[in-house]
């Protein structure tokens, strides 16, 4: 990421902690990461480290009278799922299984997180004016028990239909956009691009096929934000769960199964 435009770069070095590229033996507790291209060794749970150093960075920027762009990937609740006893425990003593209280357990530890990220930006008088989009990158993990009904297909199983692609999103930004307001149109994570540029003030590049959502998020445009969205993925090496070909239009969605 230092080598794309990020300024401050913390990572773990692969899609998990705990897969090959990763520092060896990291557990989430107490781990080895790269801060700026260099090794160092964080005490504390991962999404904690992850989230602390993200507020620390903002205040950085903000006391530094600095505008800030703060994206922040969380590997949880991605498996091996590890999380304190205190996070996993209330779900135990309701008679969850104990691999998906610990899933559940990781997914509270986000949420407090989150909670504290958002009582930071309120306490700098900076929640009014900035945008704070919370989002996912598949649905659920069907695979592994998790499901994303009512739609059909999910991580592992299904790849091709609604319930891999189809994530919760959620745009905060109180100064500028409606509480509480539902928009259901066709939208994807590029997107994310035009709408954080319109915000900020700069130019959509002509290159970008991501639409500005500001309009439709305040109510002054309606329908879709784009006719069709496209879909392609091909992973020779896991072909049978991975292999993605589909198109979405309106209520509709055309895929082509692996075979």
């Amino acid at each position: 990421p230092q080598d794309q435009g990020f300024h401050e770069v913390l990572v773990h070095g692969s899609g998990g902690v705990g897969q090959t590229p990763n520092f060896f033996g990291n557990k989430y507790f107490d781990d080895t990461y790269w801060h700026n291209g260099k090794k160092e060794q964080f005490k504390g749970y991962c999404t904690d480290v992850w989230f602390d150093h993200a507020r620390r960075f903002i205040k950085k920027s903000t006391d530094a009278g600095k505008p800030f762009f703060c994206y922040i990937p969380t590997n949880a609740a991605h498996g091996p799922f590890l999380v304190a006893d205190k996070y996993k425990q209330p779900y135990l003593d309701a008679g969850v299984p104990a691999r998906r209280a610990a899933f559940y357990g990781m997914i509270t530890n986000i949420d407090e997180n989150v909670a504290r990220l958002r009582k930071q930006l309120a306490a700098s008088g900076l929640a009014d004016n900035t945008l704070l989009i919370f989002t996912s990158d598949n649905g659920a993990n069907s695979g592994d028990g998790g499901s994303s009904a009512p739609y059909t297909g999910g991580k592992g199983q299904g790849t091709q239909k609604e319930g891999w692609v189809r994530v919760p999103t959620i745009f905060s930004m109180p100064g500028v956009l409606p509480k509480g307001k539902q928009y259901d149109g066709l939208v994807a994570n590029f997107d994310f691009y035009s709408t954080i540029a319109a915000l900020a003030g700069q130019t959509i590049p002509k290159h970008c096929d991501g639409v500005n959502l500001v309009p439709y998020l305040m109510g002054k445009r309606t329908g879709d934000a784009h006719q069709h969205l496209f879909w392609l993925n091909n992973q020779p090496d896991d072909a049978v769960r991975r292999h993605l070909i589909a198109v979405r239009r309106q209520d509709w969605r055309l895929y082509k199964k692996y075979e």
